[in-house]
């Protein structure tokens, strides 16, 4: 477990947020990223392929594709 200091913004398929830790669970698993939602302040974990890094005009990447899949937020279940 890492704790990210400062916290990453980026781009889920909830919206934006920010992560604060990065949770590795070793080889043969995805890391892990919890994030807090920005606009409702949720807490969520998702995978390294469910996340971008958002926008950041200093390294180029002024408009990163959101991630495609699909979560119903209600339950929190894809």
């Amino acid at each position: 477990m890492i704790q990210l200091n400062p916290p990453l913004p980026v781009v889920t398929p909830l919206g934006p947020g920010l992560a604060h830790v990065l949770l590795d669970y070793g080889l043969e698993h995805n890391l892990m990223w919890v994030v807090f939602l920005d606009d409702t302040g949720e807490c969520w974990t998702f995978e390294n392929s469910d996340i971008r890094a958002d926008k950041n005009l200093t390294y180029g990447r002024d408009n990163p594709d959101k991630p495609t899949r699909k979560i119903d937020w209600k339950r929190g279940e894809s």
